[in-house]
């Protein structure tokens, strides 16, 4: 389970990483979208914790740069996908926990 969640957050994040290059040397409306799209699960993740406005507020007011407001949706993307493979194997050894005592 962990060992899954490390290989998709690397993926994650070099994919994000390569999306990012792209968008700051070679710009165009695909590239842009992909990286809209790459912020949509942080930017959800932030907003439901009401944590999105505060930190858009902070960037336009020069408080914070854009590399840390990169990093701030990073550590939220690999945050939630830890947290989703810790439900996900905490349901799946409920079940399984289920099945063992009926059949025992």
């Amino acid at each position: 389970m962990l060992g899954n969640s490390f290989l998709l957050s690397a993926i994650y994040l070099v994919a994000g990483l390569g999306v990012e290059l792209l968008r700051r040397f070679h710009p165009g409306e695909r590239i842009i979208r992909l990286s809209n799209a790459l912020d949509r699960l942080p930017a959800g993740v932030l907003e439901a914790l009401g944590l999105l406005g505060p930190l858009r507020e902070a960037y336009l007011q020069n408080e914070i740069g854009a590399l840390a407001l990169r990093l701030v949706f990073a550590s939220t993307a690999v945050a939630l996908i830890f947290a989703l493979a810790l439900a996900v194997g905490g349901g799946m050894w409920l079940v399984m926990a289920a099945q063992r005592s009926r059949a025992g």
